[in-house]
């Protein structure tokens, strides 16, 4: 199946993990936009995005998923489900 994955705190990793091991062809991972942190506040990606990026997936951080943009950008991917 062609999907596309949400979400963004570590607990969601292990279910991507396992749609890839079984052969689904994640589209995009759909997360939070990198938050500051730390003492130089820097743009730090959450566990999902890391392990995403490390995966080679193709990964979007919309601020929202409201806009027409997002939306438009959504609908071209020809999905057959979302997680």
């Amino acid at each position: 199946m062609r999907l596309a994955f949400f979400g963004s705190a570590g607990f969601a990793i292990p279910a991507l993990e396992a749609l890839v091991a079984a052969g689904h062809e994640i589209a995009a991972v759909y997360t939070q936009p990198p938050k500051a942190a730390g003492r130089g506040m820097a743009l730090t990606p959450n566990p999902l995005a890391r392990r995403a990026a490390e995966l080679g997936l193709p990964l979007r951080t919309p601020a929202s998923l409201k806009g027409r943009e997002a939306q438009d950008e959504f609908a071209t991917l020809d999905l057959d489900a979302a997680v």
